[in-house]
């Protein structure tokens, strides 16, 4: 994947916007931001939502997860991003999870797939590097988790 400027500006406020609605707890404007249906996988497994109301439910049990973290905040960076010969863009990111100025889990990277909706950027695809024993995927792919620790999105 090549660095390319435009699609990373392109990829880098999605992935503000989507923070800033976790942050707030706007699943509306959260849900806005992808595609359908729209897999997700992770090194456990993948599920794929076919409704709004599945990506809610999902971004509930996140949610719940970063409150018992204490997360205040939030840090996503656009690591590299570029335009596929589709028209997609492709972004590979890397997400920080604090609670006040304390790191409270190791960052870890995204991958996704971005595409063009009625000339809106949305999340196509999303793949979490989050190993098979991590919570994150228990959450991402079972909406379950058996530890807590947390990151997603």
């Amino acid at each position: 994947m090549e660095k390319d400027v435009k699609a990373g500006e392109i990829a880098q406020d999605l992935l503000d916007s989507t923070r800033d609605a976790m942050i707030r707890g706007d699943t509306d404007a959260f849900v806005a931001h992808f595609l359908l249906p729209h897999k997700i996988e992770t090194f456990a497994g993948s599920v794929t939502h076919k409704t709004n109301q599945d990506l809610k439910d999902q971004l509930a049990q996140v949610l719940a997860f970063n409150t018992q973290l204490g997360v205040t905040s939030i840090k996503r960076f656009c690591h590299e991003a570029s335009f596929m010969a589709s028209g997609e863009i492709e972004c590979v990111y890397v997400t920080h999870l604090f609670s006040g100025g304390v790191e409270v889990r190791a960052p870890h990277s995204t991958y996704v797939v971005l595409r063009p909706d009625e000339g809106v950027w949305k999340i196509a695809y999303t793949m979490y590097n989050v190993e098979s024993t991590d919570t994150n995927s228990d959450v991402v792919v079972r909406g379950t988790a058996k530890r807590t620790a947390l990151t997603l999105v």
